[in-house]
């Protein structure tokens, strides 16, 4: 999770947080789905990992915090 400071695009920092992965080596394979989430547009919480467990996060993010909204939800491919 991060929080932006103030005049920062919370859909723009998320894209580039996206872009970053396609640098990252990987141990042992890389991850099927990556999510982010705004919140109030001053924070981005970022999830990646297996297809189920960012589905639970996703629904539950959701239903726990009334003013997230998910900026992105999208198989990652490297």
């Amino acid at each position: 999770a991060y929080q932006l400071k103030d005049g920062t695009d919370a859909t723009a920092f998320a894209n580039t947080l996206k872009d970053n992965f396609a640098t990252v080596q990987w141990m042992c394979g890389f991850p099927e789905k990556v999510l982010a989430v705004s919140v109030d547009s001053e924070y981005v919480i970022v999830a990646f990992g297996a297809t189920d467990v960012i589905e639970t996060f996703k629904t539950t993010t959701l239903a726990t915090i009334d003013t997230a909204t998910v900026i992105y939800d999208e198989a990652l491919a490297i």
